[in-house]
């Protein structure tokens, strides 16, 4: 793929990713039985964090934005799958940065859950991929898409990116560095104005590039290319949000010691069969 292709896809992502946030928030209510907002209410609410003062300004939510913005673009272009994990990975960085430099206790307890959960998940997010590169021999992926073959080893993978897809977006059980019950919005708490739009649609971003990267590398089928590949990933794209956003309404919210206990046991495991599997050949 081109970059200017790429480019496009990743504008598109970005413009879209906070119309994915509303309808997950539409799906959410009317689980609830609510009405629920608007699908377009999250565009709503950023234009009006856009224009409201920002107390605690910081250039790490610019920042946390661009790691989500670039990470995006390099899966577009089906780059290198280490800048792709690198640049997710700076993003949560960035986010526990703020959260330590506000000095207030809530956020620091969010910042110090952020890191807890990316120690235990970003691991088997790489686990994941390093099997899928084991079997494709490079870390390129738009060879593992080219390879996407299925057998035991790529079932695990699939299987412990889909447990994993919940934390990684943030979402119920795994929404432990917010927890707006515990500690009032926790890494988001100090942040207001056009930080706090930046870090909400980060965020929004985020959540879509996990759905975006379990239906492009994990659910590659039917293989197709140019635009049909586009409409077709964001149609997967939507109906895992949508088994997202329903397995976050189901479940209550975990505490830390057990979201932990899960990853390692259950998470940990199943990724880290898919790379014996792999090494197998099977």
């Amino acid at each position: 793929m081109s970059y200017l292709e790429a480019g496009i896809i990743t504008i598109l992502c970005i413009i879209s990713a906070p119309l994915f946030d509303g309808i997950m928030r539409k799906w959410r209510a009317r689980i609830h039985s609510r009405m629920g907002p608007p699908i377009y209410q999250t565009y709503i609410d950023l234009f009006k964090l856009f224009g409201k003062e920002d107390i605690t300004r910081s250039p790490l939510a610019v920042l946390y934005i661009s790691c989500i913005a670039s990470a995006t673009f390099v899966l577009a272009l089906q780059g290198d799958l280490i800048s792709f994990i690198y640049l997710l990975t700076a993003s949560s960085v960035c986010l526990v940065l703020y959260s330590l430099l506000m000095g207030n206790p809530f956020a620091a307890a969010g910042g110090a859950r952020e890191v807890m959960m990316f120690v235990i998940v970003e691991p088997v997010m790489a686990a994941a991929f390093l099997s899928y590169a084991i079997k494709a021999g490079s870390f390129i992926i738009s060879h593992l898409i080219v390879w996407s073959g299925v057998n035991i080893s790529t079932i695990f993978a699939i299987v412990a990116m889909f447990l994993a897809m919940q934390a990684q977006m943030g979402k119920l059980p795994f929404d432990l560095a917010e927890a707006e019950q515990e500690l009032i919005g926790g890494v988001f708490l100090e942040a207001s104005g056009s930080t706090l739009a930046l870090f909400k649609w980060g965020l929004a971003l985020r959540q879509f590039l996990i759905a975006y990267l379990i239906a492009f590398v994990f659910i590659p089928w039917p293989m197709v290319s140019g635009a049909l590949l586009f409409l077709y990933t964001l149609i997967k794209t939507f109906i895992i949000i949508i088994l997202a956003v329903t397995a976050e309404a189901l479940f209550p919210r975990l505490r830390i010691d057990q979201a932990l206990g899960f990853y390692a046991r259950v998470l940990i495991a199943a990724s880290f069969m898919a790379i014996a599997f792999s090494t197998l050949g099977v």
